[in-house]
């Protein structure tokens, strides 16, 4: 777990915490991924890449080689299926670090971007396809077969490149095990949240969808997470929840509720399903971690008879009659 100041390793008993300019080097711990052979690769400060080794928590730094256009402070940080880490400048390029050079730098890049078009996300399939997200549009880079397919140049007719050719500035996409295409992007007039069924080519915008949820409040999405059991979750600024795609709706986890066990959050900045299928959540108001899989969320809101304007009271007690009307009591 880290957090802009300090670097803490949970053993289901206790944490252990390492602060930069002690163990790690001086700065804010800006990301931390965890490779396959089990090193944490962390981001600090302006230009500090490594990895830490869990057994022995020692720091190995390693050297990068940007072209000084990057302007030397990565902006993200992503590990693709051959161990090999990628750092994403954004709008300006990547980077990649292979074990056999032991440097981060483009010779080790597997493809390069179509001229003028700006990164901003980078993620990898399990085909092993690449998906790039920039500020110009979707690109895709096959490895297999070495073609890059992006609007107007699309030799392998991929139907999601053929699906958002025209929509710019892609920030966020994901491909799910069912084969639906996931995309945050930011459009005239404002957000668009969309997945795309590569099998019957349907095309579904869940912006509004998400806006009605919410009572139409303001909300920005940092992200998605299919868990094992294949739903696909959205957290983000003043939003966090699961996605229905049978019946078109989203399940919102309300924030800031009152009792024991809800959750506290204006913002969930990252998701994380690990080994026991436990989602734990980093939140800008602590730590959590539930188990979606032993427990069911429906949020019924609550209106006076005869009303449709919802309103907002402590729940205090829960009745149910012989008939299974549920009578529900409010401070």
């Amino acid at each position: 777990v880290n957090t802009s100041t300090v670097l803490q390793r949970y053993d289901g008993h206790r944490f252990i915490s390492f602060y930069p300019g002690r163990r790690l080097p001086e700065g804010t711990i800006r990301a931390m991924k965890m490779d396959q052979k089990n090193r944490i690769w962390l981001l600090i400060g302006d230009a500090h890449f490594g990895y830490l080794n869990p057994d022995d928590f020692s720091y190995h730094p390693v050297k990068i080689e940007a072209p000084a256009s990057f302007g030397g402070i990565p902006s993200g940080m992503y590990i693709n299926r051959k161990n090999d880490i990628m750092l994403v400048y954004d709008k300006l390029g990547y980077i990649t670090y292979t074990d056999a050079s032991g440097i981060a730098a483009m010779a080790n890049n597997p493809f390069a971007l179509p001229q003028g078009w700006q990164i901003v996300h980078l993620w990898q399939d399990t085909q092993l396809n690449y998906w790039i997200g920039t500020m110009q549009g979707l690109v895709k880079y096959n490895p297999s077969t070495q073609q890059l397919s992006y609007r107007g140049h699309n030799p392998e007719n991929d139907p999601v490149i053929k699906a958002f050719e025209t929509v710019p500035s892609v920030n966020s996409l994901y491909l799910d095990k069912n084969n639906h295409f996931w995309m945050i992007s930011w459009q005239n007039p404002g957000l668009s949240v969309q997945s795309f069924n590569i099998k019957t080519g349907e095309r579904k915008e869940w912006a509004s969808i998400i806006g009605k949820t919410i009572n139409n409040q303001y909300y920005v999405p940092f992200g998605l997470l299919e868990t094992s059991d294949g739903h696909i979750w959205m957290a983000g600024d003043n939003v966090f929840g699961r996605f229905n795609i049978q019946e078109q709706s989203f399940l919102l986890i309300p924030n800031n509720t009152p009792g024991q066990y809800s959750l506290l959050y204006d913002m969930i900045s990252y998701m994380f399903e690990d080994k026991e299928k436990s989602i734990w959540l980093g939140s800008n108001k602590g730590l959590y971690r539930f188990s979606p899989g032993s427990q069911k969320f429906l949020t019924v809101k609550m209106r006076v008879p005869g009303s449709v304007s919802e309103v907002k009271a402590d729940v205090t007690h829960f009745l149910q009659a012989s008939n299974g009307e549920l009578l529900v009591s409010t401070w």
